[in-house]
């Protein structure tokens, strides 16, 4: 069972903190993507970096972003077997991690942001598909639920946990309540 701190030790990193880009690819399918992440001093006010995603040579998506460094990670998130992009964005107070998620899309062989997404730190799944856990560190570990609807759209299940003695109660409390209400509505 996945819990505490979401620890991404099945993913692919691949980390530049002294470079001015971050220049990576994956092979999904028969399809090559390329990821270029590079720090970019033209981007809008507080955007300091920019994310360009290549599918076999050819420009697919260019987002602006703001990252604290430039790190890239690969995992399925929505558990439909591709790789989902994880961008780093920042650690905020305590080891809170936040990313952006690009998720790819099987139909049409592109990546897409996931909106909100880099509002919640140390997001991790659960071992239900399309519910996520993210977990705040700070006096206490709070767990807060979110789910992931198969459309790439993320809902904050406004579902938060926690409790100081036993940690472990807390998730699971929180993770039967967010089943429950996933399961009373569908969202595709």
């Amino acid at each position: 069972m996945k819990i505490f701190l979401p620890i991404l030790t099945s993913l692919f990193t691949i980390v530049c903190h002294s470079q001015e880009s971050l220049d990576s690819s994956i092979r999904i399918d028969n399809h090559q993507f390329r990821i270029l992440v590079r720090y970019d001093e033209q981007s809008v006010k507080d955007l300091n970096s920019a994310v360009t995603i290549f599918r076999d040579g050819q420009k697919l998506l260019s987002d602006s972003l703001w990252s604290t460094k430039l790190q890239a990670k690969f995992k399925d998130i929505n558990s439909d077997g591709y790789k989902d992009l994880f961008i780093y964005q920042a650690t905020g107070y305590r080891p809170n991690d936040t990313y952006y998620l690009y998720l790819f899309q099987e139909k049409c062989n592109d990546f897409k942001r996931v909106v909100g997404f880099d509002d919640h730190p140390n997001i991790d799944t659960t071992d239900t598909k399309g519910i996520l856990c993210a977990t705040y560190l700070s006096g206490v570990i709070e767990f807060s639920f979110l789910q992931l609807t198969d459309s790439g759209k993320l809902i904050n299940l406004n579902i938060i946990e926690s409790n100081e003695e036993v940690p472990l109660d807390a998730y699971n409390k929180g993770l039967l309540k967010a089943k429950q209400k996933v399961g009373k509505r569908h969202v595709p």
